[in-house]
């Protein structure tokens, strides 16, 4: 700070800019305030590019802690925040641009002095030497901007495919940019309108200037013998500023940022292996990694070999079925301290982590920018084919001799009290005639689906009582309402909602509540907190859960009824239909592949009754009362009809049956239905016969 400040020193504006480090600064506001969430608020204004989410992010901090927003505004902004810097950052947030250089000097600093002094020389020539030869590389191929600038514009021109720009002054460069997904403005302006983008990005990050900063090169160092004699004073140590005796005691004040991790590795303590760096990627492990060193179980000589190998077992497990990411091919390591006491494992409730890793990425799914889906899928897919039938394969060979020309039943798969209830879809084989066109076919059976293609209880107690102890045990708590925790993720289990699969009747349930705060945490950036405070009191209630069952109901059988409360407040919330009204079929497909799905065909039918019934229902009230009968039954026969449609494909929640319907014109007064056939067939007769009479009269003439 003293050099930063001395005049003359060249380190002033506008030679040099002093910034502060964003997460040394998060630090001591999380030392000082004692709120890790002020922590990761203050990051997130600090890194904050745009005023307004800047405004919002201060708004944020000063209703958590009003002095931490003082104290922040006594500071000038242009220190710590980004969207204040005036581009001298250059977007460096941290100092790990600076002490990244600390690699090239690794393991050097207990060496003696002229050692430590060769290994510097030696480490930064190769360091010079290496991004010399790779700047002068890409000057030859005619690349104008360094290797990590030209994938972040081609990152940029794909976020600004999304973006909708209009213009208003080309000359000026005025622009309106809508946003769509991503928010890289500039490149969607530039590609709009043919403008290269290449003037707007500073050139510091050129090649040009990326070989001037390694142009200048160490030259090797003689022999002694040939160098020149020191006319210099010579250099002594100062006695008095010796050492004294044992290891010196640290002045400085430690915080969060000091905490290192223990010096064991886990991964080595808990597997007994150590992996190169090839097979680890930040926190995660691939899996072919302890595919190829924990698959030879022949070698296994002691018991800790045979933990270190159960240990690798069950990793591969999580990473490959029960908790694996989008990749498929890595497990997280954050499940590894998990597995260190064998003895253990069978307090954790693995089921429940299970399902709360499904639900969360289930909830991500349902994103406008999601494309790829992570968490135990093969969970779901089991889920649907012992519910659904539509797209529920068939069984092509068994697993137990059969005889021959004797079909495979569902279910003959399982070893009666072995296996889980999943074993039975093994060797099954599902197909399409046209894989092109499953998903629209899918989506348009389910459209179609019917309340018989549904397997409501799926757990009867015939199946139950083949199944092996272990999936039976603890059933009281299939019907607890409790939240279901697994690190970061933490979401609800209602077995209200879908009390149907138990055999009783389904009641509308009760709200709940998921807090969103909850859906927004992860485990991406830099996280040091304890998932074991953050959510300390849905641990509470999950240790609660037995106080929270849902009490049985009375039993249901048969199907639901159109008019039911539950029906008619569970169509008023959901989506009657999944496939979008737009759906079309790819033009490449011969005609013989042509499918048209029915959703808007449906949705034109729900608008014509719905048309059709407000119409009639609006000409009954003003009939007058001289209206003949078989008018005004053709009518009622229409709107019974519009409403039975609609009623029917569950739609009947379109209308509103809390206001009174008017009351039918009181021209006539019938006592039962015979007494109104006749009338209605004496008008009939009537009818024909005047105009058998018109007839007559027309011969005559």
């Amino acid at each position: 700070m003293t050099a930063m400040n001395k005049v003359g020193g060249g380190w002033t504006e506008p030679q040099a800019f002093h910034r502060f480090c964003t997460r040394h600064q998060a630090s001591n506001i999380n030392t000082k305030f004692k709120s890790n969430e002020l922590k990761l608020v203050f990051l997130s204004t600090a890194c904050a590019t745009q005023r307004k989410r800047f405004n919002k992010g201060m708004q944020k901090i000063g209703s958590l802690n009003p002095s931490a927003k003082v104290l922040l505004e006594s500071i000038p902004l242009s220190k710590w925040s980004l969207c204040h810097d005036g581009g001298h950052r250059y977007g460096i947030k941290t100092t790990n641009n600076s002490e990244c250089f600390n690699g090239v000097l690794k393991r050097v600093r207990f060496l003696p002095i002229t050692a430590l002094v060769k290994a510097t020389f030696f480490r930064i020539n190769s360091y010079f030497v290496k991004h010399r030869e790779d700047a002068n590389k890409r000057l030859l191929e005619g690349c104008m901007w360094s290797e990590k600038v030209t994938e972040k514009l081609a990152e940029n021109v794909k976020r600004a495919a999304h973006h909708k720009v209009t213009c208003y002054d080309a000359r000026r460069g005025l622009y309106e940019v809508v946003t769509g997904r991503g928010n890289r403005l500039g490149s969607e302006v530039c590609r709009a309108n043919s403008i290269s983008s290449d003037q707007y990005v500073d050139p510091f990050y050129s090649c040009g200037e990326y070989h001037g900063s390694y142009r200048s090169s160490f030259h090797p160092v003689p022999d002694e013998s040939y160098w020149m004699p020191w006319v210099r004073p010579k250099l002594t140590p100062n006695d008095s500023m010796k050492r004294a005796k044992g290891r010196p005691k640290s002045k400085r004040i430690h915080n969060e940022m000091d905490q290192r991790a223990t010096s064991s590795c886990s991964l080595c303590r808990v597997a007994g292996a150590t992996p190169s760096t090839k097979a680890i990627k930040g926190s995660k492990l691939k899996l072919t990694w302890l595919h190829d060193n924990f698959q030879n179980v022949a070698n296994i000589n002691s018991q800790y070999q045979l933990h270190c190998h159960v240990r690798a077992y069950l990793l591969y497990l999580f990473g490959a079925l029960l908790f694996p990411d989008k990749s498929g091919s890595t497990v997280s390591l954050i499940y590894l301290p998990l597995l260190e006491n064998l003895d253990q494992i069978d307090d954790i409730s693995w089921g429940s982590g299970v399902l709360a890793c499904l639900y969360r990425n289930l909830c991500k799914a349902t994103k406008v920018d999601c494309f790829e889906i992570a968490g135990p899928l093969l969970l779901l897919q089991l889920w649907s084919w012992e519910r659904v039938s539509i797209g529920r394969p068939d069984i092509v060979r068994s697993r137990v001799p059969r005889q021959a020309g004797v079909a495979y039943p569902l279910g003959s798969q399982v070893l009666t009290g072995v296996d889980p209830l999943g074993c039975k879809w093994l060797r099954v084989q599902r197909g399409f005639k046209d894989h092109r066109l499953g998903l629209v076919v899918i989506r348009d059976l389910l459209d179609k689906m019917v309340e018989l293609q549904f397997v409501w209880q799926p757990y009867t107690p015939s199946v139950v009582q083949h199944l092996s102890p272990i999936c039976v045990q603890d059933q009281v708590e299939w019907t607890v309402i409790a939240p279901l925790i697994c690190f970061e993720m933490v979401e609800w289990h209602f077995p209200n909602r879908c009390t149907r699969q138990f055999g009783w009747q389904q009641k509308i349930p009760e709200m709940g509540s998921t807090c969103t705060r909850l859906h927004g945490i992860s485990r991406k950036g830099d996280w040091s907190g304890n998932y074991e405070t953050m959510h300390q009191e849905s641990i509470a209630k999950w240790e609660n859960r037995m106080s929270k069952i849902v009490e049985p109901g009375l039993p249901f059988c048969g199907l639901m009824s159109f008019e039911d409360e539950y029906f008619e407040w569970y169509n008023a919330i959901t989506r009657r239909i999944i496939t979008p009204l737009s759906q079309t079929v790819n033009n490449d497909y011969e005609d013989h592949h042509y499918y048209y799905p029915t959703a808007a065909d449906f949705q034109i039918l729900t608008q014509a009754n719905m048309v059709t019934y407000n119409t009639t229902e609006q000409m009954i009230s003003n009939m007058p009362d001289d209206i003949p009968l078989a008018q005004y039954a053709m009518i009622e026969k229409m709107r019974n009809m519009s409403l039975d449609s609609l009623v029917n494909t569950g739609q009947g929640h379109l209308i509103n049956y809390q206001e009174p319907r008017p009351p039918s014109p009181p021209r006539y007064d019938f006592r039962h239905l015979a007494h109104r056939q006749q009338i209605m067939t004496q008008e009939s007769e009537e009818a024909d016969s005047s105009q058998r009479t018109r007839k007559k009269g027309k011969k005559r003439n």
